[in-house]
């Protein structure tokens, strides 16, 4: 006959329900307006990449667990630092034109590891740029689809 076997109750854990907002730095602030400024051009729905971007990607960025924000700031920072062999300067210190002939180099460059770094870096960037109600609000010939009904304080 098989004995009972008693499993005892597991503590209790107390779970948490808020989770501290995600938030950069100052200067990685800097990095992601310099970044976004270089990339992302103006166009005829939206603006240059800017101060806009960098709100947009800090709201992205709501909610993130650490190990996603220490890839996050690795990229920022290895966008900041990779500009000062061939410039002498960190990205965020280059005017928006030398830094975008800096990035461009990178998106020619023959070696696909740097390309893919240059992908890794500006993409979640663009997302978050580009993660706005008005990119939706047109048809593939690019004429307007009519009013898109914002909800109000979105823009």
């Amino acid at each position: 006959m098989a004995a009972a076997v008693s499993i005892p109750e597991a503590p209790s854990v107390p779970v948490a329900t808020t989770r501290r907002p995600a938030s950069l730095s100052e200067r990685e602030r800097r990095i992601v307006r310099a970044l976004a400024a270089a990339v992302i051009p103006a166009g005829e729905v939206f603006e240059a990449g800017g101060e806009g971007t960098l709100r947009r990607f800090e709201q992205w960025l709501d909610g993130s667990n650490p190990f996603q924000m220490g890839i996050l700031r690795s990229l920022l920072w290895a966008a900041e630092l990779a500009a000062v062999p061939s410039t002498g300067r960190v990205l965020s210190a280059l005017s928006p034109e030398r830094a975008t002939r800096f990035l461009e180099t990178w998106a020619g460059s023959r070696l696909h590891p740097r390309r893919m770094l240059l992908r890794a870096i500006v993409s979640p960037i663009k997302v978050a740029h580009f993660d706005d109600p008005r990119a939706f609000a047109r048809d593939y010939e690019g004429s307007d689809m009519g009013e898109v009904a914002l909800p109000p304080g979105t823009l």
